[in-house]
């Protein structure tokens, strides 16, 4: 059993811990990253008196968004990158996007969002000392942590 929160030497994971790839290349000057996935089931009920469900649905699996907010510069290059896998069009290659929390001492926890499209590239351009980002949104068709998924990965396999 390994314990809810790891530490070496105090430190817990943290911001400074992560390593963002897009099809293997790292990238640097990463503000943030949202994600996550959810499995949509069905209560199913019969003819029992207390009225309660006596099953439920496998489910529908639905991969969130991915969205990560980067400085300008990174986002370009992000963008130019799968530009020139698109043959000029960004939304167009899919790529593998992995997520790795990495401390050293401790063991990684990756991430790893399969079959990846560019969907929504936002910019927000404003006033202030902060540099300017730019959020980059994925639409993954599944996701993976430490090779682990929500869904029951026997189904993916054609009878």
């Amino acid at each position: 059993m390994i314990p809810e929160l790891i530490r070496l030497n105090g430190y817990a994971y943290s911001w400074a811990s992560i390593i963002f790839k897009v099809n293997f290349v790292p990238y640097l000057g990463l503000k943030s990253i949202d994600f996550g996935d959810s499995i949509e089931e069905e209560l199913i009920y019969g003819s029992n008196r207390a009225g309660i469900p006596i099953a439920r649905t496998a489910g529908k699996y639905t991969p969130g968004d991915l969205t990560v907010g980067a400085l300008n510069g990174t986002a370009q290059t992000i963008m130019e990158s799968l530009g020139l896998l698109g043959i000029g069009a960004i939304s167009k290659p899919e790529v593998m996007c992995t997520l790795t929390l990495s401390e050293f001492g401790k063991p990684d926890t990756t991430y790893t969002f399969n079959r990846c499209r560019m969907v929504a590239p936002k910019d927000s351009p404003s006033e202030g000392v902060e540099g300017l980002t730019t959020d980059l949104t994925f639409k993954p068709m599944w996701i993976e942590r430490n090779g682990l998924t929500l869904f029951d990965r026997m189904r993916m396999i054609p009878l």
